[in-house]
C-alpha cells in the first residue's frame, strides 16, 4: 500500500438504476411521514456490499484491479421489511431471504480488500439500504416491496460537501 497522502472514502455497492430509485424512494417517503430523522436523498440510497474506507489515491487502481477478478451472475431479490439499527441510529430496508449470491458476491469483495491490506468489518454482512440516519428509536414503517435485479456492483466515492455527503460512483462491473 502506497504512503501517498491524498486520501479518497471508498465502498463497494450495488447501486440503483433511476427505476429501481424511484421504487427505493417510496419507501424513504413513507418514513419522512412517520420517522424522526434525517433521510437518505434519492441520488445517495444504495446497497454498500464491503467498506474499505480511506483509501490513498495510488491504490485505488490496486482496488480495481482485485474488483476485475471478481465474477458476477445476475441474481434478484426482495426489499420487504424495515429495520432499525440503534447504533448508528440507522432506519433501513432489508431483506428477509438475502439470496446466497449477495452474501457471497459481499464476503468476495471483503476477502479481496483483505487481500489488499484493508482492515474491514469482522460482523456478518447484513444486506440492507439505509433510508435515514439519527432516528432515535425503532420506527417500522409498511414497506412497499422493492424487487431488485442486481446486475452490475460499484466503486463509490463518498464525499463531504457544504450540501451533505456526496456519492460518486468510480467504476461499474457487469455480471459476465
Amino acid at each position: 500500500m502506497s504512503d501517498s497522502a491524498e486520501t479518497r472514502r471508498l465502498f463497494f455497492s450495488l447501486w440503483p438504476d433511476d427505476v429501481l430509485r424511484k421504487k427505493l424512494t417510496v419507501n424513504s417517503q413513507n418514513a419522512i411521514q412517520h420517522c424522526e430523522g434525517r433521510a437518505l436523498v434519492p441520488a445517495n440510497l444504495h446497497m454498500t456490499l464491503a467498506f474499505v474506507g480511506n483509501v490513498a489515491v495510488d491504490n485505488i487502481p490496486e482496488l480495481e484491479v482485485m474488483a476485475d477478478s471478481v465474477t458476477m451472475q445476475p441474481f434478484s431479490f426482495e426489499l420487504d421489511h424495515s429495520g432499525y439499527f440503534k447504533r448508528p441510529q440507522v432506519l433501513w430496508l432489508g431483506t428477509h431471504q438475502p439470496p446466497r449470491s449477495l452474501i457471497d458476491l459481499s464476503d468476495t469483495l471483503v476477502q479481496g480488500c483483505r487481500d489488499c491490506g484493508y482492515k474491514m468489518e469482522e460482523r456478518p454482512f447484513k444486506p440492507h439500504v439505509t433510508l435515514m440516519r439519527k432516528v432515535k428509536h425503532n420506527c417500522p414503517i409498511d414497506v412497499t416491496l422493492v424487487e431488485w435485479l442486481a446486475n452490475e456492483f460499484v466503486l463509490v466515492e463518498s464525499r463531504s460537501t457544504p450540501d451533505g455527503v456526496k456519492y460518486d460512483v468510480l467504476k461499474r462491473w457487469q455480471c459476465e
